[in-house]
């Protein structure tokens, strides 16, 4: 398992050698205190690895 925070996003990925999973979390400065889920799922094509994940407000 694998994890990031930024002061905008925070991303989660858990993997093994038959399953990827992945979450994204997103902060909205002014509108509430935290991190609120924006999306997530199974990805195993982020298995070899991940060079951008792209999140639309």
């Amino acid at each position: 398992m694998v994890h990031d925070v930024s002061d905008y996003m925070a991303a989660l990925i858990a993997y093994d050698d038959t399953d990827c999973r992945y979450a994204l979390y997103v902060n909205r400065p002014n509108l509430s205190f935290g991190y609120f889920y924006r999306g997530g799922g199974t990805a195993w094509e982020m298995k070899n690895g991940i060079a951008e994940v792209m999140v639309e407000e």
